[in-house]
């Protein structure tokens, strides 16, 4: 398997084969929290090897990388998801990077825990369609090479293959996966005036002020996520709103998913996936209410909202302010759309 050398999997491969410790991002986290402390190398190269394994998927043809390209900020540039026998899913891939700072996690927030998050493709009948965790742990058992992995990662225990020890590697490998280190971190973070363009400072000043794109994208004094982890009306509103408006047609869908996982009815279902963090809470007043996504990265990650609907920055920006009735001029448009391609990790480039 060959990876464009752009590849974002090359950084934290060669920092394993490197005298660094497993996660030590440190050249390319200017603008991130504390970094997570970095787990054994050991349960780091476990986690890759199961990040970019389809053989653990029903067909043996997806895997976590499936969704999550590293030649793309490990999102995916398919609108949504294909997973096995070739079945489209109803949610595009985010990026995983810096997705170790997060606290909740999918487009509709239904897991608190990475560890759950990480587990749930494997079984979910639209991405990789494993019967049950036990079956994924059956195919593990039966190859030698995971035999060894997983003794070598975790040799204290008498039985190293679990679910436990499975979301432990994937979460460590995902750990490694903290790039920041923008145009704008060097600007904001570094105090380098000369690291973003006139055009880029014009657009920050807009994130910060007409346009209160900071309202959901945060920026601290000392770090940036780009993202206040809450759940809102995205700009794509106002195109998909049609997909519930047929109320008999929802609710015969809502009955169905009652003997589904939920994970399975949001990926089957348009209709359900449509109603966003509403199938986690039950509260109408979050229906179509999607998980603020961060910015960092996103002139690479498109397309863009929970559904992959546009792959347009500029169509997306423009979107974005008319669900938030911001009148923001031409000039301002394209000055926040340089300023957002100023969110782009060096190593991305």
């Amino acid at each position: 398997m060959v990876f464009p050398m752009k590849s974002l999997l090359l950084v934290p491969l060669l920092g394993l084969l490197s005298a660094e410790p497993a996660g030590s991002a440190t050249p390319y986290a200017l603008g991130l929290p504390p970094l997570p402390a970095p787990q054994a190398e050991t349960v780091v190269r476990l986690g890759s090897k199961v990040f970019f394994d389809n053989t653990l998927s029903r067909d043996s043809h997806v895997a976590c990388y499936s969704c999550h390209n590293p030649a793309t900020a490990f999102a995916s540039n398919q609108s949504t998801g294909r997973g096995v026998d070739f079945q489209l899913g109803t949610r595009n891939g985010p990026s995983l990077l810096n997705v170790s700072f997060l606290h909740t996690f999918m487009w509709d927030g239904r897991f608190n825990t990475l560890e759950e998050s990480v587990l749930a493709p494997f079984t979910n009948a639209r991405e990789m369609g494993m019967k049950n965790i036990d079956a994924v742990l059956d195919r593990l058992k039966a190859d030698p090479v995971y035999q060894q992995a997983f003794k070598t990662a975790f040799p204290d225990e008498p039985e190293p293959i679990q679910a436990s020890h499975l979301a432990q590697a994937l979460t460590a490998f995902l750990g490694t996966l903290n790039f920041a280190d923008s145009a704008f971190d060097r600007h904001q973070y570094g105090k380098d005036q000369n690291a973003l363009s006139a055009a880029q400072k014009r657009g920050l000043k807009v994130f910060q002020n007409q346009g209160r794109c900071n309202a959901c994208h945060t920026i601290g004094e000392k770090d940036a996520l780009f993202t206040d982890e809450k759940f809102h009306l995205s700009g794509n509103f106002l195109s998909t709103s049609l997909a519930f408006a047929d109320i008999p047609v929802l609710k015969n869908k809502l009955q169905l998913a009652q003997n589904m996982p939920l994970g399975d009815a949001i990926l089957t279902h348009s209709e359900l996936a449509e109603m966003g963090r509403f199938m986690v809470t039950r509260n109408p007043t979050d229906t179509a209410k999607f998980r603020t996504p961060s910015l960092r990265n996103v002139a690479v990650t498109f397309p863009y909202f929970h559904d992959g609907s546009t792959s347009s920055l500029k169509i997306a920006v423009l979107q974005e302010a008319q669900i938030r009735e911001n009148d923001l001029a031409p000039g301002d448009i394209d000055d926040l759309v340089a300023f957002l391609e100023g969110l782009t990790s060096r190593v991305v480039q």
